[in-house]
């Protein structure tokens, strides 16, 4: 397998993070997001439909967007809990790609005050749902990791970069998760 990715892209970390969690064998190729699609590497572009990371080659078939990449690897690997655990997962693997994923990565540059200050209302909103979701549990789904800590991890753990709160079950959630055997930071991974 070889994924194609960018330190600066929380949805390739995902990827990146769920292949090293799950031990999952892979080759790693840097891709710089801020160049123009035609001056990216050719093979990158062939693999990649949207000329976007991550991308991920397994077997010469070309798998594009994080989530559609995390349920394969959920469902062809058995990681994550698997298929028992795909359609509960799926539902926050688009939560995460419609509120967080896109939150905190706004956040993250620079915005006109508005249009900040409707993120972090939106940004409040989320972390209070995600907070009440977690209760008492370890994780997303209940006491194991799944694909859905994975995708929602790989924003979370930029919040302080953008100077957003975390309230105290999401530190914890977090520190269960960079506690993993085999944890690594997207600067580790992606660099």
């Amino acid at each position: 397998m070889k994924l194609y990715g960018n330190v600066k892209s929380g949805h390739a970390y995902k990827v990146a993070l769920a292949l090293t969690l799950s031990q999952i064998k892979y080759d790693y190729q840097a891709v710089d997001i801020y160049v123009p699609c035609q001056e990216r590497p050719p093979e990158f572009r062939k693999a990649s439909r949207w000329c976007e990371v991550p991308c991920l080659v397994k077997n010469g078939e070309s798998y594009t967007q994080s989530a559609a990449i995390l349920l394969m690897l959920a469902r062809e690997h058995g990681v994550f809990g698997g298929m028992t655990q795909i359609d509960k997962a799926t539902e926050w693997l688009n939560w995460e790609a419609n509120r967080i994923g896109m939150c905190i990565p706004q956040l993250l540059g620079d915005l006109n005050d508005g249009a900040r200050e409707w993120l972090l209302e939106r940004y409040q909103t989320d972390s209070s749902r995600m907070s009440s979701t977690l209760g008492d549990q370890k994780f997303l789904l209940g006491e194991d990791i799944s694909i859905a800590d994975i995708a929602v991890y790989g924003y979370v753990s930029k919040a302080e970069q953008a100077n957003l709160p975390l309230q105290e079950n999401i530190l914890q959630w977090r520190e269960r998760i960079e506690a993993l055997p085999h944890f690594q930071t997207a600067d580790e991974l992606l660099s």
